[in-house]
């Protein structure tokens, strides 16, 4: 069984603007501390180029591909490291509209969360 980091957060702004700043990668070093360096588009079939810098650990880059990119509502691009399906991470973006702003829910697998040591709730 996989698992998934999920949450939320609660944004005062009107979807567009959440879109923006979403797939704007250029300033995702701005206000991301994990992707360091981000180049690419949010349309369906463009490749990105994501720099993850884990705090204390080694970079990495990566080269998703866009898989969904539906303006104001979901973004979803997946990405492969070493062998095709043992370590692919689809990650997921889906904006909703509540009273006053957007509910912002990224999602996507872990490694940490695969480990036997993870409780199952």
């Amino acid at each position: 069984m996989s698992k998934q980091l999920v949450s939320h957060v609660d944004i005062d702004a009107a979807p567009a603007e959440v879109w923006s700043v979403l797939t704007d990668f250029s300033a995702y070093r701005d206000w991301n501390p994990f992707i360091v360096d981000a180049v690419g588009s949010a349309e369906v079939g463009a490749r990105l180029t994501l720099r993850m810098q884990p705090e204390g650990g080694r970079a990495l880059t990566l080269q998703p591909t866009v898989l969904e990119a539906d303006a104001g509502r979901r973004l979803r691009w997946r990405g492969k490291v070493g062998v095709h399906g043992i370590l692919d991470a689809d990650h997921r973006f889906t904006l909703e509209a509540i009273d006053g702003g957007v509910r912002l829910r990224p999602r996507r697998p872990s490694a940490a969360c695969s480990s036997p040591s993870w409780p199952d709730r």
